[in-house]
């Protein structure tokens, strides 16, 4: 290979590797909106069903992590970590960012960024809290 392609090779690879690495960068934290609880479910069968979706998707907490009205829950994946509070009462349950490790966390411009993965990560939870609710609603 000659001295111009080696170079033209290297220039290439080089913008590939940054485009990948701006791709895993920081983008707009997206939490989940307020789900809603059913009218007559109990705050026991909300937590229940807190509890279950958290142990589905890996999310850790321990009794010192819940409060009346809001479970603070950890999720580790590999070496990321992501903590967030779970607030429930007034028929809503809500999330709020607490913590992370490993994500890119930034305010930029008083808008707060993060890895993506770690808004799909509550979103799944979301998704879950949902299901539970409705099939405590079956039973």
């Amino acid at each position: 290979m000659n001295y111009l392609a080696r170079v033209l090779l290297l220039l290439a690879l080089t913008f590939s590797i940054g485009a990948t690495q701006a791709a895993r960068g920081a983008k707009t934290m997206i939490i989940p909106g307020p789900i809603a609880v059913p009218e007559q479910m109990s705050d026991e069968n909300v937590v229940k069903a807190i509890r279950l979706s958290l142990l589905g998707r890996g999310w850790s907490w321990t009794k010192a992590d819940e409060q009346p009205g809001a479970i603070d829950t950890t999720l580790n994946v590999r070496q990321h970590m992501l903590k967030i509070r779970i607030s429930y009462g007034s028929g809503a349950i809500s999330m709020s960012y607490l913590d992370s490790a490993v994500l890119k966390y930034e305010i930029d411009e008083g808008v707060p960024k993060i890895h993506p993965n770690a808004s799909k990560w509550m979103d799944l939870l979301a998704q879950d809290i949902r299901t539970n609710l409705a099939r405590d609603q079956l039973e």
